[in-house]
């Protein structure tokens, strides 16, 4: 995250990443269930990405 937000501070990146599981808990809740996952972003990039589908 840091290679691409460097305008965040580290506490705001903390606070981010606390929203990760909040974030996945409400898709789940919404009806998207995880199908895939990539371990890199389209840019090869070290950022998992979850790729959702609606059930």
């Amino acid at each position: 995250m840091r290679a691409t937000h460097h305008f965040l501070s580290d506490a705001e990146i903390t606070t981010i990443k606390g929203y990760v599981p909040q974030a996945c808990g409400f898709y789940d809740h919404m009806g998207f269930k995880v199908e895939s996952r990539s371990e890199l972003d389209d840019q090869g990039q070290p950022y998992p990405v979850l790729h959702l589908r609606r059930a």
